[in-house]
C-alpha cells in the first residue's frame, strides 16, 4: 500500500508512476490518498482516507496529514529540496522514528 497527498508535484509524479507500475506489471499495488480535510474526492486512487485531524486547525491540517503518514509508513519516500516547511518537518519526524527513508533531491 501506497500513501499519497495527492497535493504536490511529488505526489502527483509518484501517483502516476504507481498506476503504471499497477497497470503494467504489478496490479496488487494499492494506491491511498490521504486527505487533510473531509469531501475531498479524488479519481485514480483505491481508496481516500481521511485521518482523524479533530481539533487540529485548518492552517495545520497538511502538516499534520503529513505527519500521519510518516507515522504509518514502513518505509517513506520524499522529495524535500528545503531544510524548513511541511515535508521538511514530516521527513525529521520519521528521522526521529528511526525509520528507513527513500529521499529524492
Amino acid at each position: 500500500m501506497f500513501y499519497l497527498g495527492g497535493s504536490r508535484d511529488f505526489d502527483i509524479l509518484a501517483a502516476s508512476v504507481l498506476r503504471e507500475m499497477k497497470r503494467s506489471r504489478y496490479p496488487n499495488i494499492r494506491l491511498s490518498l490521504i486527505v487533510p480535510f473531509e469531501g475531498i474526492r479524488e479519481e485514480g486512487y483505491d481508496e481516500i482516507i481521511y485521518p482523524d485531524l479533530k481539533g487540529v486547525p485548518p492552517c495545520s491540517a497538511v502538516s499534520k496529514r503529513d505527519e500521519w503518514m510518516v507515522c504509518q509508513s514502513d518505509v517513506p519516500v520524499a522529495c524535500v529540496g528545503r531544510k524548513s516547511g511541511e515535508d521538511f518537518d514530516a521527513i525529521e519526524c520519521a528521522r526521529r522514528a528511526k525509520l528507513k527513508i527513500i529521499s529524492y533531491k
